[in-house]
């Protein structure tokens, strides 16, 4: 089994002039948006301020060079530190290693560094530009992080076109369009998808035509409004999306675009981590299409949506995420850790909820699983249906056989 790791080993040596860029380079910069850049890639801006410029401006993106993120990365951290995170991308700063090792990305320089995480607007926005030397710049947005914020802001997606983090990533994008002038290409992993769309889609100026590829890596669609607009439609052509055989995270919401199902070595939903998926030479392994399983969830979840209003989507979000938040979590991986601490905790929450909240949660809870039982019962049916033709057609064909002979 080969995967980006064994890519880097294998291709990290052939340059962009005799291998152009290519979909597992796509999510191999997808990955590294995850690396904790913090104070060692500086910001958009003269000062790394961030801040935002109506005209053009040659210093707006100090770059760093690989080699030095990489050496400043691994100053403040040990290996120990990084794979004891808990955290399904702790695997990602061991590709900033392999990254400085071979001629394909040596002399990647990197850019535009923001992270922004805001209870307050349920918001969780991370990005970095990648300036490599095909003269071409990846423009990577992070997907969902450990925080509880980060999580919550997924779930918006479900009742809300616009989120604060998929607004503010339109507007970055727009920023970078504005202060370079080289061919673009937009991606990410997960929300970093749904993030690389939406910013594709509605960033800002006419220097949006420089963008020449949208990359979604197993990233949620979007409410159906979305998909309407003029702005969505005009980016399709641009748009590889692609799903690991047993998705369920890129298979969320809507999306109107055709997508390539690759093979990977874990199962069931552990399938979304980038560095599973099966890699032949600079191409994804592809599968023949999506898993029976995969296809059963996402009617699943398309059909409990579907029954659920705006407000009541809006609602049962909101209610869970409070109980979590009352709970002392902050991140997801503490569930895990701290599950002793945290259950009573969940409970005294319940004890303690009002009747309304608790009707909204059963409610909502109890037609998932209805929902569920009805798509598995129909998902049966439809292979005990398949079972019986293919039964009669090889009977018939052993009979006709038989009057041959």
């Amino acid at each position: 089994m080969s995967n980006l790791f064994d890519y880097l080993d294998w291709r990290g040596d052939v340059p962009f002039q005799v291998d152009p860029f290519n979909e597992v380079d796509n999510l191999v910069l997808s990955v590294l948006a995850y690396v904790e850049l913090d104070s060692i890639v500086p910001g958009p801006g003269r000062n790394g301020d961030c801040e935002e410029r109506s005209i053009p401006d040659p210093g707006f993106l100090p770059r760093i060079g690989i080699g030095d993120v990489c050496s400043r990365f691994w100053e403040k951290h040990t290996e120990e530190e990084v794979r004891g995170s808990g955290t399904f991308y702790r695997e990602s700063p061991f590709i900033l290693k392999k990254l400085c090792s071979g001629a394909r990305f040596r002399d990647m320089q990197l850019a535009g560094f923001v992270n922004r995480v805001s209870e307050t607007d349920n918001e969780q926005m991370s990005a970095v530009c990648c300036f490599l030397s095909d003269g071409t710049v990846y423009v990577s947005f992070r997907g969902t992080d450990d925080t509880l914020v980060g999580w919550k802001e997924d779930f918006y997606f479900s009742f809300k076109t616009g989120t604060a983090g998929q607004e503010r990533a339109a507007k970055y994008l727009s920023s970078i369009l504005r202060n370079t002038d080289c061919p673009v290409r937009v991606g990410g992993h997960s929300k970093g998808g749904n993030f690389a769309v939406y910013a594709a889609a509605f960033c800002e100026g006419a220097a949006a035509g420089r963008i020449i590829d949208v990359y979604t890596n197993d990233g949620p669609g979007f409410l159906k409004n979305v998909l309407e607009t003029a702005e969505y439609q005009k980016i399709l052509p641009l748009v590889h999306s692609i799903l690991p055989e047993e998705s369920l995270f890129g298979l969320i919401l809507e999306s109107n675009f055709s997508y390539k199902v690759v093979t990977s070595s874990r199962k069931g939903i552990m399938q979304h981590d980038a560095l599973s998926w099966k890699v032949r030479r600079n191409r994804f392994e592809e599968a023949p299409r999506l898993s029976e399983a995969s296809v059963v969830a996402e009617k699943t979840l398309e059909t409990w949506l579907r029954g659920l209003s705006m407000k009541e989507r809006k609602d049962f979000v909101n209610i869970v995420f409070s109980v979590l938040g009352d709970s002392g979590l902050e991140n997801v991986s503490e569930i895990g850790k701290a599950q002793f601490r945290v259950l009573p905790e969940l409970v005294k929450s319940w004890l303690e909820m009002d009747k309304k909240d608790k009707r909204v949660l059963r409610d909502a809870i109890s037609r998932f699983l209805r929902t569920g039982a009805t798509s598995l019962t129909e998902e049966l049916k439809v292979k005990l249906f398949s079972g019986r033709e293919k039964k009669k057609d090889s009977d018939k064909e052993s009979n006709n056989e038989k009057e041959n002979n």
